[in-house]
């Protein structure tokens, strides 16, 4: 089964809400933003590191998940 790709839909689902459905900082969201293209970055464009980009999109969906669990009217 192709696990990178199940990292990769979460990620970029996660991303999407956190940006669009939140009530988080500006630079918050362009923190979590930034993450997401330099993970899809390394990933795609950048194959040699793209255990690297896989690793990121996993924290980055974790990091969303915790701040979800913080502020649960988000």
């Amino acid at each position: 089964m192709p696990y990178g790709l199940l990292a990769l839909l979460a990620s970029l689902a996660a991303t999407g809400w956190f940006l669009l459905a939140t009530k988080a900082s500006v630079l918050s969201r362009a923190l979590a933003a930034a993450a997401c293209l330099l993970s899809l970055l390394l990933v795609f464009v950048l194959p040699q590191w793209g255990l690297i980009g896989l690793l990121l999109q996993v924290a980055l969906v974790i990091g969303i998940a915790l701040y979800a669990k913080v502020h649960p009217s988000a």
